[in-house]
């Protein structure tokens, strides 16, 4: 598993001068994983005595134990065994930011890659040439803005997105996902260029009485073309990259990713489309 950037950082700030400071930490990154990621470890940090709380107002910490500091530094001059960049499968994992310092790789035994979420996520719009495809039952903005890089890249370069969610059509939406889907809507749609498209898909269906749930999707999935495929419980919501315990696969397969696609597509094909009439009703 590769650990947020701001990890490794944090430990050469502390190496080089013995203080860093949440406002260091906003001046070097603007990644929310790395920031937020970041802020729960200097808290992890300070819990185990290893730093300390300065009376200062731009949060500075500083060495209080070094040799429980020589100790975590040793944590991050270890060579990773294996190269992210070239794999065939990974497992996918979202640990809740307060307790992710404390996930050590060492306490499992994984044969292949592991990856967190948003990297797995982020690696399948990479993968990206032709049409990506999002299984998003929860379409929330705060997860979305989180690659909306990538996504205005795509976007660009004519890719066509589909976006498969649900209860959008329902009597009485909810306002947040109404909102986080006609703000996708619009921005891909500006960006759009080469040919690209985008449309936006439910499939949510209830009893007649309109009381109980008939049928619907509730997958969790991100496709690169036919060629990768992340699956698992964990999608594009902040809670889920931050906040919840999160496990799948991702998987760079012809073979695999092509059977995804096409698992989505038997879905898509029977969802309603979602119009920017019904979104902006």
């Amino acid at each position: 598993m590769t650990n947020p950037a701001s990890f490794p950082w944090i430990i050469a700030e502390l190496s080089q001068s013995g203080t860093v400071s949440i406002e260091d930490l906003h001046n070097e990154f603007d990644d929310e994983y790395d920031l937020t990621y970041g802020e729960e470890y200097l808290k992890t940090l300070k819990r185990e005595g290893i730093i300390e709380r300065l009376p200062t107002a731009d949060g500075r910490y500083q060495v209080t134990s070094e040799d429980a500091f020589a100790a975590e530094r040793e944590k991050f001059d270890e060579a990773s065994e294996y190269d992210t960049q070239d794999f065939d499968r990974a497992l996918v994992i979202s640990v809740p930011s307060p307790l992710l310092a404390q996930f050590s790789e060492d306490d499992f035994d994984y044969p292949i890659p592991m990856l967190q979420l948003d990297q797995a996520l982020q690696r399948v719009l990479i993968d990206t040439e032709d049409v990506i495809r999002l299984g998003v039952p929860y379409l929330e903005g705060d997860g979305l803005d989180r690659f909306a890089d990538e996504l205005y890249a795509l976007a660009e370069q004519g890719v066509s997105l589909r976006v498969l969610t649900r209860e959008l059509l329902v009597d009485n939406p909810a306002d947040r996902d109404l909102k986080a889907a006609r703000d996708l809507l619009d921005k891909y749609e500006d960006r759009i260029d080469n040919g690209g498209t985008i449309e936006i898909r439910d499939f949510y269906h209830a009893m007649p009485s309109g009381r109980r749930l008939d049928m619907s999707v509730h997958f969790k999935m991100a496709i690169a073309d036919q060629t990768s495929a992340y699956v698992g419980s964990g999608e594009f919501r902040r809670s889920s990259m931050y906040k919840n315990g999160e496990a799948g696969y991702l998987v760079r397969s012809t073979d695999e990713a092509r059977f995804w696609a096409q698992f989505f597509d038997f879905f898509w094909e029977q969802a309603d489309q979602v119009t920017r009439t019904r979104l902006e009703s």
